[in-house]
């Protein structure tokens, strides 16, 4: 353990170690393993931040949520569950814009004319390797406003656009 010029307290283990916090959680070569809950409260603007920066993402994941699920009993599973519960009042002439889920895939880069750039906003696929029982697969529910309470001729359940001459949506 040393402390840098800086004070930032550097913790080096001996070659072929880990470090070992709470006899649970594992710090070997810049990869945690362990961590059951990990949980941010704060009064600040914004939570916890996930910043991921590449210069050379030719494979792999900026982000990778792995979960192997073994369990044979009856249960309900959310894998990316997303709950923002807004309390505050918003004022009058303010706008309060809440969005669940933004992705933005933008390519700035000047593509050679023989190459071929594919974007997919999001992708969905279900399948079953067992087609005993029910089976039962939503590829995407909507549900808006079903509470029934909000302003109608604002509310939409599906909103698109596309580029003159584009398919808006295209069946197979």
């Amino acid at each position: 353990i040393t402390l840098d010029s800086g004070a930032a307290i550097n913790i080096e283990p001996a070659v072929g170690s880990a470090i070992l916090l709470d006899g649970t959680v594992s710090i070997d070569a810049g990869v945690i393993t362990g961590v059951t809950d990990l949980a941010m409260v704060s009064t600040a603007t914004s939570g916890i931040a996930l910043d991921v920066q590449t210069t050379a993402l030719t494979t792999g994941h900026a982000f990778r949520l792995n979960v192997d699920d073994s369990l044979t009993a009856s249960a309900t599973k959310t894998l990316c569950h997303i709950d923002y519960d807004k309390a505050g009042v918003t004022a009058s002439s303010a706008v309060s814009n809440t969005k669940g889920l933004a992705i933005g895939l933008n390519d700035a880069a000047t593509n050679h004319a023989d190459g071929v750039v594919i974007m997919t906003g999001a992708e969905i696929s279900l399948s079953s390797a067992n087609a005993q029982g029910t089976i039962a697969m939503t590829g995407v529910s909507l549900k808006v406003g079903v509470t029934e309470i909000g302003d109608v001729a604002n509310t939409l359940g599906l909103l698109m656009q596309v580029m003159d001459g584009g398919t808006d949506i295209k069946m197979l």
